[in-house]
């Protein structure tokens, strides 16, 4: 008897549900909603940036001097001119010196020779965020080469 019971509720039941088909007419060549459209295509931003290749000389030091010599200066005339065209880069300034001295005062004597080039590129109109650090006589170009050693060094970012 139970199981006839529930034969009985369950043909009621699916007997009772309705099947509603809605079908929408066919249309050819029809255009997706401006929505789906949008959605597929996707927008990348391009900009073009101008290339500049830019060569910064580098400027030697006497012994023990921090001062910029004239054929110093002409070349950081001609660096400061490269960098007027670039004014949204950053300047880097290294200085260096030779092994002779001890670390403190190297280090100390590369600062000066750095914040002597960031003096000059200000004098002569450089807005470009400046920065300087002294490497001192942490990396020497060739170690027993002491003019090669005693730089500063201009690069960019």
């Amino acid at each position: 008897m139970r199981n006839k019971l529930l034969v009985l509720c369950i043909l009621l039941c699916v007997g009772c549900a309705k099947i509603h088909i809605i079908s929408e007419p066919i249309v050819e060549n029809a255009k997706p909603p401006i929505e789906e459209v949008i959605e597929e295509v996707k927008v990348e931003k391009v900009e073009e940036v101008e290339s500049i290749e830019i060569e910064l000389s580098k400027v030697y030091f006497d012994f023990d001097k921090h001062d910029l010599k004239p054929a110093a200066r002409n070349k950081l005339k001609v660096n400061a001119e490269a960098l007027k065209r670039v004014p949204s880069v950053k300047i880097f300034i290294e200085g260096h010196c030779d092994l002779r001295g001890t670390d403190e005062y190297n280090i100390a004597l590369g600062q000066k020779r750095a914040d002597a080039v960031a003096r000059y590129y200000r004098s002569v109109g450089i807005k470009n965020k400046i920065q300087t650090i002294s490497y001192g006589e942490e990396r020497p170009v060739i170690s027993n080469i002491y003019w090669m050693n005693r730089r500063a060094v201009t690069n960019i970012e």
